[in-house]
């Protein structure tokens, strides 16, 4: 600073130097400072000739300095315009206020996210860390090669209680390593930590699972069942060329003989898996006993598999698995000598690359692991089908069950999805939402429940044709970029109103003071602050740290994962008002949020799960209390409720299965006016989704009492196919989960995986409901394709409706093209039935094809006149287009 001393005629002034930062994203260009300055350097509150050119720098940050009047005593404040993926003159500022700065700062930096900042994180040849524990005492950096602890990185501490740190030029040395934090936490006690942004983790042990079975039936329950019964079940997924495999347990490096089998793991729990596999094949350990103490696994699909007793009685031992081709050979045995070398065997993919110590924590996500990703992108500039919103049609799946067989025990993998795009493309959906992918605990879960990273699942990876193993990140970049060559849009699930797991990384990190949850910087005693919710502990989003790693996660999934879109788990939580919600700090986080995507991805659809829906959550995010959430859309369950099922105010359908009079007003204007939304082109019109069918119902079960699919009768089908007829022929994006369109049946309960298989055998049996109710979702699909009047955001208008016949008909239109949808729930055929229509409709569909398993009972004909009349099959559906 020159402040004049000695010369009265020199203005004293102050260089300040700015730095923005997009945070390595090169499609920033052009950026500007602007600020509370004027063209001398002088305070101006109207900024008038502040602009200054930001230089991008070979770091790829944008500088400037300004000289500015270091004797203006208050807050200066700034702001950058940018050229980018939005457009030329965006603002670049994502926070609710515009950032500020003192005269004394030498250096100001705006960074809208610090996804390159967080981790451990590639500069040039060195490498970075930076791991947030405000009350730790020490923390350093623990790495391990080839199973053997490396040489430790002692961390430094900053201001706002970040540990930092770098190992110049190691980058290469260090690739590949495993990685954690040794914490000293404010009370002295030592433990490693996984990193919350490892780009990649190890996963759960690899072929170790949980099962729980009930007591008195044999069949799958949650863990949290009091009648469960633990057991362990060991794996091998689909590998080229497998034929036949095994497993083999040791202890202190010797094989357990068959004898030693049985005296150590005894053999209760047979007859439960007996009555788990419903009369099958069981493959309990006992009944597959080798002579040589080996458990020979059961073939279940393109899987392997043995059920032994819970961990409990494993704990301790150690655990291989040896495959076999169609030669006999023994897979891996380089040597071959005709045995498995321990080096040999964890070389195999189907065994675990890190550990194959038996310690009851199977189900952890374990460590880190440095790594950069070497994916190179092929299909990004790909055309997508549905480059409107207003065209989406969304099918959303669970990666690891969507093809699994066997209840689950052959699950599906990335590859399995790539392999079969085809059959989406044929049905006709233009939409992929997968469930959580992020990385989870064990090796089965919908993906809601963890303590929330970078990494993706390694349960979603696979072996190639080549017999390498394909990780949980590039498994998933394969698959969204052979969907994007398709033309389909992929979305993610992301969950922000909780981090939970029994092996949470981030709980009490750096001690009791629990700052990722503990609402209060230094609460008097633990869970003094803690905000609950049903599922765990909403995060401390009034911590910087914690929203900023909120923020990150979800430009992440848009930055380094390509996703088109991002589903928010349950939003209410993060921005609720009052003790046990996120209040305004969880509100303008989701503002922030919003307006970064906006910035840098502003193509990308974002939705909201949120209810009871408002409009302001899918309003504009402007700063102040005038500003909205700033999502595309909400998910509209409400719509589902009222059409299929609710737990306490049955729907439509659920009245028409009871024989009473059916609410189709009320159905009718959720239908026509989205109550809580700005409207259609805001709507995700859920017709069913995960929670829908795991926690309630699928509409066939719904349609049939929930009574045994066996007695699923004539109306019923076509029951649940009008339900579906008006789902996706009503305004909004539908949206429907895996096996409705093949009128599965499967319950889908979280912790049961063994009721998360849809069925595949329908493909091969054209006389089946499954595969007619199939074509009659391909037409359908089809149908609304057809026309943009059955966009999103065309005009629907009510023409009719009568509780007491259980009838409803509505009209949808846009520019030229106008449609009449009419469908009944009655039990019985409505012949001859008026209707109040204007002018000539021709009919163009009906449910009650027989190539859609109807009947065929009445051939759709010309509506004409004011009161034309129609034949309006038992439960059935059809529209018609106007001449």
């Amino acid at each position: 600073m020159n402040i004049g001393a000695h010369s009265p005629h020199i203005r004293p002034t102050k260089k300040v130097r700015f730095v923005y930062d997009p945070d390595g994203r090169e499609s920033v260009q052009g950026a500007r400072l602007i600020g509370s300055w004027d063209k001398d350097g002088n305070h101006s509150d109207s900024w008038a000739g502040s602009a200054r050119p930001l230089t991008k720098m070979p770091d790829g940050t944008f500088q400037a300095e300004v000289t500015l009047d270091p004797m203006f005593p208050g807050r200066w404040q700034y702001g950058v315009m940018i050229d980018g993926p939005a457009g030329p003159d965006r603002w670049a500022i994502t926070d609710e206020k515009n950032p500020t700065f003192a005269s004394t700062d030498d250096t100001v930096v705006y960074r809208a996210t610090s996804i390159n900042q967080n981790g451990a994180t590639r500069h040039g040849e060195d490498i970075y860390f930076r791991y947030w524990a405000p009350h730790a005492r020490q923390v350093e950096v623990a790495t391990w090669q080839d199973g053997k602890r490396m040489e430790d990185l002692p961390l430094q501490k900053d201001d706002k209680g970040f540990w930092t740190g770098k190992a110049e030029g190691e980058w290469a040395a260090w690739d590949g390593r495993a990685y954690a934090y040794e914490v000293v936490d404010s009370q002295g006690q030592t433990a490693l930590r996984a990193d919350p942004y490892a780009r990649q983790r190890m996963g759960p042990q690899r072929g170790v699972d949980d099962l729980f079975l009930h007591q008195d039936t044999g069949r799958e329950v949650h863990k949290f069942d009091p009648k469960r019964v633990p057991f362990t079940r060991f794996e091998v997924q689909e590998y080229p060329g497998l034929v036949s495999a095994r497993l083999v347990l040791s202890e202190d490096g010797k094989d357990l003989n068959a004898e030693q089998m049985k005296s150590r793991l005894r053999s209760h729990g047979a007859a439960l898996v007996e009555r788990f596999h419903e009369g099958g094949e069981s493959d309990f350990w006992k009944e597959r006993l080798n002579e040589d103490g080996s458990v020979e696994l059961l073939q279940q699909g393109q899987a392997f598999a043995a059920i032994l007793p819970d961990s409990g009685l494993l704990h301790g031992l150690s655990y291989r698995f040896e495959g076999f081709d169609s030669e006999g050979k023994l897979i891996g045995d380089l040597n071959a000598d005709g045995k498995l070398q321990a080096s040999e065997a964890k070389a195999v993919p189907f065994n675990d690359p890190y550990s194959n110590e038996l310690k009851g924590d199977h189900r952890s996500q374990r460590l880190g692991v440095i790594e950069q990703s070497r994916f190179e992108w092929k299909h990004d500039e790909a055309p997508r089908e549905a480059a409107d919103p207003n065209e989406q049609i969304i099918y959303q799946l669970h990666p690891g069950s969507i093809f699994a067989s066997g209840k689950n025990v052959d699950r599906t993998s990335f590859k399995d999805i790539i392999e079969r795009l085809d059959y989406f493309k044929d049905l006709g959906v233009n939409v992929l939402e997968l469930m959580p992918v992020n990385s989870f605990e064990g090796s089965r879960d919908w993906g809601y429940i963890g303590s929330h990273n970078m990494a993706i699942s390694e349960n979603y990876g696979f072996v190639d044709d080549k017999g390498n193993w394909v990780q949980g990140d590039d498994a998933l970049k394969q698959f969204i970029d052979a969907a994007h060559s398709k033309g389909f849009k992929v979305f993610n699930d992301v969950v922000y109103n909780h981090f939970g797991g029994d092996f949470n990384n981030v709980w009490n990190v750096g001690g009791p003071e629990n700052p990722w949850f503990e609402w209060a910087d230094n609460p008097s005693k633990p869970g003094e602050s803690l905000k609950a919710t049903p599922w765990g502990a909403l995060p401390a989003y009034n911590k910087e740290a914690v929203s900023e790693y909120i923020t990150n996660h979800a430009l992440h999934q848009l930055d380094e994962f390509h996703f088109d879109g991002l589903r928010f788990d349950f939003t209410h939580p993060i921005h609720e008002q009052g003790e046990h919600g996120g209040g305004d700090h969880g509100w303008n986080m989701l503002k922030k949020i919003n307006r970064t995507i906006d910035l840098y991805h502003p193509q990308a659809f974002i939705a909201a799960e949120e209810f009871p829906n408002h409009p302001v959550v899918v309003s504009p995010p402007h700063p102040g209390k005038s500003g909205g959430a700033g999502f595309d859309a909400m998910w509209n369950t409400e719509f589902q409720h009222r059409l299929v099922y609710d737990h306490g105010n049955p729907s439509v359908l659920q009245e028409a299965v009871a024989g009473k009079k059916t609410r189709i007003d009320k159905l009718m204007n959720h239908l026509l006016h989205q109550p809580g939304f700005k409207g259609p082109q805001s709507s995700v019109t859920v017709f069913s989704n995960h929670d829908e069918v795991g926690n309630a119902d699928r509409t066939v079960n719904v349609a049939n009492a929930h009574k045994d699919p066996k007695t699923i009768g004539p109306w019923e089908r076509s029951a649940t196919r009008t339900s579906m007829g008006v789902g996706f022929l009503s305004p909004g994006m539908p949206l429907f989960f895996q096996g409705d369109e093949s009128l599965a049946t499967n319950h889908f309960r979280w912790g049961t995986p063994a009721t998360w298989d849809v069925g595949w055998e329908w493909m091969d049996q054209p006389e089946s409901d499954h595969f007619k109710h199939h074509a009659f979702s391909k037409a359908l699909i089809a149908l609304r394709k057809s026309s943009d009047a059955f966009d999103a955001d065309a005009e629907a208008h009510r023409v009719y409706t009568h509780e007491d016949d259980s009838v409803l008909a509505f009209s949808r239109k846009k520019n030229d093209q106008e449609y009449l949808v009419v469908a009944s729930f009655n039990k019985n055929d409505l012949a001859g039935y008026s209707l109040p229509t204007d002018g000539r409709w021709e009919p163009v569909f009906t449910t009650d094809k027989s190539e859609f398993g109807g009947s065929d009972r009445f051939a759709p004909r010309v509506l004409e006149g004011a009161h034309g009349t129609v034949d309006i099959p038992a439960g059935g559906m059809l529209v018609f287009r106007r001449a």
